[in-house]
């Protein structure tokens, strides 16, 4: 739970994210080193922009304690408006490259 708060937190103090909901209680099975192991886990749902995943992705393998942590992204189909509004200008703008 700690490691998921200071991911989330991180992830908005840097402007990557909008808003971070770390959501405990996810038991997780998965085979690593040849063994079935059974971790409790939290759940991070990191509200941002699809151009962001990239730094989001590596800030995110600098702070964590996996060495493969598991980070998978999926579209916004829609939503409600000010709020979809409100997210896209509480991140950072990317620098955009000289023409």
């Amino acid at each position: 739970m700690k490691e998921g708060q200071r991911i989330g937190e991180e992830l908005v103090k840097c402007k990557l994210a909008a808003c971070v909901n770390v959501i405990p209680g996810a038991l997780s099975f998965f085979i690593w080193d040849k063994k079935i192991r059974r971790e409790k886990e939290v759940i991070l749902l990191i509200k941002s922009e699809k151009k962001l995943t990239g730094e989001i992705i590596k800030k995110i393998q600098e702070i964590h304690s996996y060495s493969i942590p598991e980070v998978i992204y999926f579209a916004i189909d829609g939503g409600e408006r000010k709020y979809l509004d409100w997210a896209k200008r509480s991140v950072k703008r990317p620098k955009r490259k000289n023409s």
